[in-house]
């Protein structure tokens, strides 16, 4: 349907480009919702939601949710986020876009509209927030190869590449990375403002942790990898070794899934009643209750540092992994607790209990408490908030 449908889409879209200039008035005036969204509208997370939520409880600027998913649409009401929820590649949306002084976005112009990297030159400001702290994973520009890729192929992903003008970010260390992913747009990006979903991070690490570890894999590219992690998870959660520690130690094991690992309660089975698996919304609430947090290249390995417990980093394809992506800090780097690359490795730090001992990670820890959180203070929506109102507004 999706296939059939897109040329109309694409047609439609491309109307409203025409239609775009008549707008400036519009847009100019000021008077007009903000749109914002997230995840091509799948789900309501990150410095999006986190900020969206700030925006509409605590300020009077009218904002517009775009979600892509019936379910979010009916979901956001029922929670009391408001009627300003439009589906996203609707005509209603396109409208609002149009019309809107500021476009807000985690992942992509593509988390408003399928078309709108069309309507760049024709807009009112955009602002692209990022979905989690860039301490880890590197992209665009960094991305393995690019300097020998044609001059075609070059500028068709510099084309496709997110687009902004304005990325707040949540420290000067970090704006080093936004710098080096987005070398052609350093102005334009700022060492504060960002972060937005701190606040959430420094509630939820306030709560009394349950006996829960969470493990949470990130997605891969490729479906061979895809297939190799599934069946690296299974053998370790059918582990009896595993089993009995749960046991013992009274806790339980939460496996959470990224977003795009659309299979994973279908391709995990057999599990042991202590263990479970959640959906990516759930990834972010468990960490309040979580005792312990397991991943491999998840940009929460730096959010998890805030909450002072243990980590365990479980990165069991390294090497494949890193042939097609890139880090901005080394695993080696920045461990801040256990690293080990194989499944027995792993067995052996989780099972025997050694990930509680966090006395020999004191110095690393200190030095990324620095460079991630110089400022711990609440307020990250707000200042975020504040430094898109008063950002000069610019084109090129």
């Amino acid at each position: 349907m999706f296939v059939l449908c897109l040329p109309f889409n694409f047609a439609m879209a491309m109307c409203f480009r025409i239609l775009a200039p008549f707008f400036r008035k519009a847009r100019d005036s000021g008077k007009y919702p903000w749109v914002i969204g997230g995840h091509r509208g799948r789900i309501y997370e990150d410095n999006s939601g986190a900020l969206h939520s700030y925006i509409f409880k605590h300020t009077k600027q009218p904002i517009i949710w775009i979600a892509n998913s019936p379910m979010l649409l009916k979901e956001s009401c029922a929670q009391g986020r408001g009627c300003a929820i439009l589906k996203r590649n609707s005509f209603a949306a396109r409208l609002a876009i149009l019309r809107a002084p500021v476009l807000i976005y985690s992942h992509g112009e593509d988390d408003l509209d399928l078309f709108l990297l069309f309507f760049r030159k024709a807009l009112g400001m955009r602002v692209f927030l990022g979905h989690s702290l860039k301490f880890l994973k590197t992209g665009q520009y960094t991305r393995l190869g690019f300097g020998k890729w044609t001059w075609p192929k070059r500028k068709l992903y510099a084309f496709l590449m997110t687009d902004f003008d304005l990325f707040p970010m949540s420290s000067p260390a970090e704006k080093k990375h936004g710098d080096a992913a987005f070398r052609y747009r350093t102005e334009r990006i700022l060492p504060y403002g960002g972060g937005a979903h701190i606040d959430r991070m420094l509630a939820l690490r306030e709560e009394q942790p349950a006996n829960i570890i969470t493990w949470f894999p990130t997605f891969r590219d490729k479906k061979a990898e895809q297939n190799n992690a599934y069946k690296v998870i299974n053998n370790i959660l059918n582990s009896a070794r595993l089993h009995e520690y749960l046991e013992k130690e009274d806790l339980r094991l939460a496996v959470a899934g990224h977003i795009n690992s659309k299979n994973m309660q279908s391709e995990i089975s057999n599990l042991h009643p202590r263990i479970s698996i959640h959906s990516a919304k759930e990834a972010i609430p468990l960490l309040g209750s979580s005792v312990c947090f397991i991943s491999d290249y998840s940009g929460l390995i730096s959010n998890w540092l805030c909450f002072g417990r243990p980590l365990i980093l479980f990165p069991f394809d390294k090497e494949e992994y890193l042939k097609s992506r890139s880090l901005c800090v080394s695993l080696e780097d920045i461990h801040y607790g256990p690293l080990v690359y194989t499944a027995e490795d792993f067995l052996e730090a989780l099972c025997s209990g050694t990930w509680k001992d966090m006395k020999p990670y004191a110095e690393k820890r200190k030095h990324w408490m620095n460079e991630i959180f110089p400022d711990l203070r609440p307020g990250y929506s707000e200042r975020c908030y504040e430094a898109i109102r008063k950002f000069p507004i610019f084109k090129t």
